[in-house]
């Protein structure tokens, strides 16, 4: 995507009119346009997208769908049961399969949600799966596939209800602006309703799950104890809510080759709260529990059998691992100065025992980073009878994914 009439580096700030998708089959002898005031596109295997500026001053855009293994792109609007919304930018959530995840932020640049569609095999043709997905202001939304398990997919969403509070309110609000300047008052104290409620949607964000690819959403079951053994107090609205990318706090996390672990940060309760636990589940989202207070950051390895946690709040010179997918967990010190860790990683495949934890301190106004290097191969122990899972000398169990349902 480039304007054709300027010159120089070229930093596109908003969508713009003068700037036009196009492509070349001689490395730029030659151009083609493929969509004109088309600002931005996605390759994928199956699908090539090209968003299409419709009006430059409301920054209101139009998505464009081709099958990119066309010999030439047909680029086409795409189709929604939702036109009565303006699309003012798409996040694509999930292009694995020959169908697409997209989120279409309907409301402003501002906007802390939009609606999550699915498409058909084609993808032109979407159907709303998920309204009310929580996004941030640079398009990060929460909103996650569960790499292990096919079909599963984590998502976080703004109530209805806050929906409906913060209409009411803005209603309100307007009323009392028009009431104000028809008597000409501009005092101090009536300023109106919405400067005194302080509604914020972050008080009411609550976490779904699918088992079957975004046809049925449902809330994800909390645990009964926490991981000191404690009954949560929450009466009937116990549920459990997970922090996504939109957050300040690690969020939802999975890997292709950890079948049906899954380990985020968030708490017990109708609504996502400040009081932070992580959680764990080994069965593909079905049922969770809470591994530790407050939150961590976290990595997973040699296919699961390898999870290493650390605080990630506070400074530590502390990880903590386990060997049995999060049912029991050593402690060990990796440094003899305590530092904030901002991350631990390991090779893609998640499949060795060599993480690196990294991280930063801050003494006397100077930042240093910090880089821990730890080998568990050593340390690895055998696990026992893969031919007998199940049983009470064996290491091994048997595990079918499921959505709970009985059949």
């Amino acid at each position: 995507t480039y304007e054709p009439r300027a010159k120089g580096d070229q930093v596109q700030g908003g969508w713009n009119y003068k700037v036009d998708f196009v492509y070349s089959d001689d490395f730029f002898k030659t151009i083609k346009v493929a969509a004109s005031k088309g600002n931005k596109f996605l390759l994928t295997n199956h699908y090539l997208f090209v968003a299409q500026v419709v009006d430059q001053e409301t920054q209101e855009v139009l998505l464009l769908g081709s099958k990119s293994t066309h010999f030439e792109y047909d680029l086409q609007p795409i189709e929604t049961n939702q036109r009565s919304f303006l699309e003012h930018s798409y996040t694509f959530l999930d292009t694995s399969l020959h169908s697409v995840f997209l989120h279409m932020n309907h409301f402003g640049d501002l906007s802390q949600y939009g609606h999550v569609y699915t498409s058909g095999r084609r993808g032109l043709k979407y159907n709303v799966s998920l309204r009310n997905n929580v996004r941030s202001t640079d398009n990060q939304c929460d909103f996650e596939k569960v790499n292990s398990v096919e079909g599963v997919y984590v998502a976080n969403v703004i109530s209805g209800k806050y929906i409906k509070l913060a209409k009411k309110e803005m209603e309100q609000y307007t009323m009392d602006v028009k009431e104000r300047m028809g008597k000409e008052v501009a005092t101090h104290q009536n300023k109106g309703s919405h400067a005194k409620k302080n509604l914020s949607y972050k008080d009411y964000i609550k976490t779904l799950i699918t088992f079957n690819r975004g046809g049925d959403w449902k809330r994800l079951v909390a645990p009964e104890r926490d991981s000191e053994g404690k009954r949560y107090d929450c009466g009937n609205y116990c549920f459990l809510n997970l922090f996504g990318l939109s957050s300040d706090f690690p969020p939802f996390y999975s890997v292709d080759t950890a079948a049906g672990i899954i380990i985020g940060n968030g708490n017990v309760g109708h609504y996502l709260s400040s009081e932070v636990a992580t959680f764990m589940s080994r069965d593909g989202g079905l049922s969770w529990f809470e591994v530790r207070k407050g939150s961590h950051i976290y990595e997973i390895g040699d296919q699961g059998g390898l999870i290493l946690i650390a605080e990630d709040q506070h400074p530590t010179n502390k990880i903590l691992y386990t060997y049995d997918e999060g049912l029991t967990w050593e402690e060990v010190q990796i440094s003899e100065e305590k530092f904030t860790i901002k991350n631990i990683i390991i090779e893609p495949s998640s499949k060795s025992h060599y993480f690196i934890v990294y991280g930063e301190t801050f003494k006397g106004g100077v930042k240093k980073g910090v880089v821990v290097g730890i080998n568990f191969g050593n340390a690895f122990p055998q696990c026992r009878n893969p031919n007998s899972p199940d049983s009470a000398n064996s290491d091994y169990e048997k595990w079918s994914p499921s959505d709970g349902r009985a059949g």
